[in-house]
C-alpha cells in the first residue's frame, strides 16, 4: 500500500493502509475505487447496463463515489469495460456484489486503487434507476456525486484479498460468481 500525496483532515495523518483507511471513514471523506492511480478524477457519464446495453444514469458527466470502502474496493478491482459485474443492495442489509465466470477467472490477477476524496467536493445522491430501465425495478446503494475535477488526498493500492478482507469483516455482504446479470 502506497499513497501518492499526504495530506491533513482534522488533524490525522491520511492512511498508507487499507487498515488505516478504515479509521477514516468519520473524517469527512468519501472512496471511488478505479483501476488506475490517479492524481485527479475527472466527471465522466455514468450509465447502467442489462444485457450489454447501456443506459444513461445521469444528464451530465460526474464523478461518483461512496461512504463504503467495501463497494470502493470492488470496483478497483472489477473492468469497467465489461459487462458481467455490478452490486445490489440485499435482504441481509448488506451488499451482493457479483462478477461473471470470465471476470472471475481473472480476479485474483488485478489490482486497483482507493481514492480517498474530501465529502464536501460531493453532494449525495439518491437518484432513481436510469430512465428506460428494462431490468426490474431496484433499490439503489447511496452514493456521492461531484461534477467537478476532484484531487484524492491519497491513493491506496489494493487487489482481492483487500476486497475479500472487508467481506468477511461485513457478514452480510458477498460476492457471487454467475452465469449472467441478475438482471
Amino acid at each position: 500500500m502506497h499513497t501518492s500525496r499526504l495530506a491533513l483532515i482534522e488533524g490525522v495523518l491520511l492512511p498508507s493502509t487499507l487498515a488505516e483507511a478504515a479509521e477514516t471513514r468519520d473524517l469527512g471523506v468519501v472512496y471511488h475505487g478505479t483501476p488506475y492511480e490517479l492524481d485527479y478524477l475527472e466527471p465522466r457519464n455514468t450509465f447502467w447496463v442489462d444485457d450489454g446495453l447501456r443506459y444513461a444514469d445521469c444528464d451530465r458527466p460526474v464523478i461518483c463515489a461512496t461512504e463504503n470502502l467495501e463497494t470502493a474496493a470492488f470496483r478497483a478491482i472489477t473492468p469497467r469495460d465489461r459487462t458481467g459485474q455490478g452490486y445490489f443492495p440485499n435482504k441481509e442489509g448488506g451488499i451482493t456484489y457479483y462478477v461473471n465466470k470470465i471476470i472471475a477467472r481473472n480476479l485474483h490477477t488485478r489490482i486497483g486503487f482507493i481514492s480517498i476524496l474530501d465529502r464536501d467536493d460531493f453532494s449525495p445522491f439518491d437518484g432513481k434507476m436510469p430512465r428506460d430501465w428494462p431490468g426490474e425495478p431496484r433499490q439503489r446503494i447511496p452514493e456521492y456525486r461531484s461534477d467537478h475535477i476532484a484531487r484524492p488526498l491519497c491513493n491506496l493500492l489494493i487487489d482481492l484479498t483487500d476486497f475479500e478482507e472487508f467481506l468477511s469483516e461485513n457478514p452480510t455482504s458477498r460476492l457471487e460468481i454467475r452465469n449472467r446479470s441478475p438482471y
